[in-house]
This record gives C-alpha cells, structure tokens and sequence, in this order.
C-alpha cells in the first residue's frame, strides 16, 4: 500500500528526486509496521537500513554525489547511483520532521503531500 501511495500516486520527476518516493515508501511502512509490530520493531528496522546505508555510503565514498539524499547523475546511467540509500536518508529526512511537528501534523503532511501532488511527477 505505501508503495501505491507514495510511488504510484505521486512520483518522481527524476533520479536526483527518487528519494522523495522511496523516502517516503519507507517511511510510510516503518509506522504501519509500528502500529502492528510495535516500536521496538520499527526501531530494529530502521537500524538494519540505517548500517546498510552508511555501508552503501561507505563503498561510493563519502563525498560522492551518490551518498546524497539528492545524488547529481549528470550524463552517468541512473543505475549506477542505485542503493539503500535515497530509501534509507529519505526515511531518516522524514523521521527528523516528524520528530519536529509530531506524529498527526506529519500524518497530515503526508495526507495533504499525496492529495495535492496526485497523479503528477514532483521535484523537491
């Protein structure tokens, strides 16, 4: 359902901007697998991805466009910037506003970002 939601919905314009789909994805399911699982689970979840990103960072180089939530393909193949990571700091990046504004106003963030960008390709 996240990725429907977040993915199909609403979707990228580009490979920098794929973070806002995949970000959001797994954000999206790390709170259905809190409501369900708890958040110990969601919390172990999180871990795991976060150890595979810094892993991903750490193989591209730390300073490497690719290590960014908002890599700069330029004329290289966009499978060539693929990883854990735009899932991994995309979650991180709406955990940290959510932590801002609180569990409802993000819910709200979320519900009113999908209604207004329906069926269109965003840029952030």
């Amino acid at each position: 359902m996240a990725h429907s939601w977040t993915g199909n919905t609403v979707t990228c314009a580009d490979w920098a901007n794929f973070w806002l789909n995949e970000g959001f994805t797994v954000f999206v399911e790390r709170k259905a697998s809190e409501h369900v699982k708890g958040l110990d689970f969601s919390k172990v979840a999180a871990y795991i991805g976060n150890q595979t990103a810094y892993e991903s960072m750490e193989g591209y180089g730390y300073w490497n466009s690719y290590s960014s939530l908002h890599p700069n393909i330029g004329r290289d193949a966009p499978d060539n910037s693929f990883s854990v990571i735009p899932y991994e700091k995309g979650f991180q990046f709406f955990w940290h506003i959510q932590l801002l504004l609180g569990d409802k106003l993000m819910g709200d963030l979320i519900d009113g970002y999908i209604y207004a960008n329906r069926y269109t390709s965003v840029k952030w």
